[in-house]
């Protein structure tokens, strides 16, 4: 795989984005998983983390909405660490970027989220 975003297209079109903090985090389904997007920060030097929501996260996220979401992507980003273990392997990440990417191109997607 030679890391372009291009390559995940046909497979990010089947993903949905639920939410965003835009630069923050982004919360998108494939149907199957609820995969949560957090930038997060390191000793200064800011990386992605890419986790699927556990069932205990699902849950709060039916009970809470956005508010829990926003939350959980607040903790991850102060307790990366704790959650280094979770993150998505490569090939995921470049299929939830490539999601994104294609939803940020489109304003209409915008329109609807505001």
């Amino acid at each position: 795989m030679n890391g372009n975003a291009s390559d995940a297209e046909p497979v990010a079109a089947r993903m949905d984005l639920l939410a965003q903090e835009a630069g923050t985090w982004y919360l998108l389904s494939d149907g199957e998983h609820i995969y949560l997007d957090i930038r997060t920060g390191l000793l200064g030097q800011g990386f992605w983390l890419l986790l699927i929501l556990n069932e205990s996260e699902r849950n709060g996220y039916r009970a809470g909405g956005l508010p829990y979401i926003t939350a959980l992507a607040k903790t991850v980003q102060l307790h990366a660490r704790a959650y280094f273990l979770r993150n998505e392997p490569i090939e995921k990440q470049r299929i939830v970027f490539a999601a994104v990417e294609e939803w940020l191109k489109d304003p209409r997607r915008h329109e609807a989220q505001s």
